[in-house]
């Protein structure tokens, strides 16, 4: 078949390069064309993609542009994750090595991923990940000032910038807006989310589905910093602490606050702003993993 791969050639460990993830290609017997995510040529690619299929190869940051980019949303997607939160993989229940996944891809098995809208002053955007204020937009200007470390070394160093944010930050001038009606509180910081997983590998969502043209809020608020803090520490052992919604629509209007889309931060300003979030009518197709065909085999068993 023919493929287009869209590689980060800056991501993943060693094993995981261009001419590695080439073969693998070749040897599932694929006519590969190979587009690098920081050539001139990538926007104009994705765009215009000729191909039974394309390939995502990189971390979140990369395989999220790959999929807003993507020109023809009726091209299965094969993602290949090389980065270190991997929380798009992740929530697709995706992992393993390049070699072995490749082989088990079937483009005749996809599943849906609603993609994220932004409108606001500067235009409109999308995301797949998540449009966050306060707090978790924080860590990562702070992340982005530290040399970065290895694995899972860099998921735990995120968690801790997060815990110690949490205990020192003030309420945001920070208004919520779910499906028209006004969500009252004194929060901290508050996350739409597309997907089960963001930030340093953290279920803010765990319960969020990816098909139903719908986002996940939790927002959290200042009653609950300790807890909020002891959470970011042990992740796994139970929902996060806050206050959750699922909309249609979502807006935020805040000033003096960092901001996020997806894995790019943005700093506060004193200026007021205002954006809205909804789900593009339009999904992507997300080649299945061989965890979730397994899983449907059984079901249907």
């Amino acid at each position: 078949m023919r493929v287009t791969l869209f590689h980060n050639p800056g991501a993943g460990k060693k094993g995981h390069g261009k001419d590695e993830i080439l073969a693998a290609l070749k040897l599932a017997d694929h006519k590969v064309r190979y587009v690098s995510t920081k050539s001139d040529k990538f926007k104009s690619e994705i765009e215009k993609v000729e191909a039974d299929f394309i390939v995502a190869a990189g971390g979140d940051g990369t395989i999220a542009e790959i999929i807003a980019r993507l020109g023809n949303r009726k091209l299965p997607i094969g993602i290949l994750p090389l980065g270190t939160a991997n929380n798009i993989a992740r929530s697709l229940a995706i992992a393993g090595e390049p070699q072995i996944l490749v082989e088990t891809w079937n483009i005749e098995r996809t599943r849906r991923l609603d993609i994220g809208h932004i409108e606001g002053p500067d235009g409109t955007a999308h995301f797949v990940e998540a449009v966050g204020i306060g707090i978790v937009p924080q860590m990562l200007l702070k992340a982005a000032k530290q040399a970065k470390e290895k694995g899972a070394l860099n998921l735990q160093k995120g968690r801790e910038l997060l815990r110690k944010i949490t205990k020192d930050a003030k309420p945001l001038d920070l208004d919520i807006m779910v499906d028209g009606k006004k969500l009252d509180g004194e929060w901290l910081g508050a996350e739409a989310l597309n997907i089960p997983y963001t930030g340093p590998g953290l279920p803010l969502a765990s319960k969020a589905d990816m098909t139903d043209g719908m986002l996940d809020l939790i927002c959290f608020e200042k009653a609950d910093r300790d807890k909020l803090s002891d959470w970011f520490e042990t992740p796994a052992e139970g929902p996060p602490p806050g206050t959750t919604r699922r909309g249609k629509m979502i807006s935020f209007s805040w000033r003096n606050a960092p901001y996020r889309v997806d894995d790019e931060a943005h700093k506060a300003t004193d200026e007021g702003q205002t954006i809205t979030l909804t789900c593009d009518e339009q999904p992507v197709l997300v080649i299945e993993s061989p965890i979730e065909v397994e899983k449907k085999k059984s079901e249907a068993a």
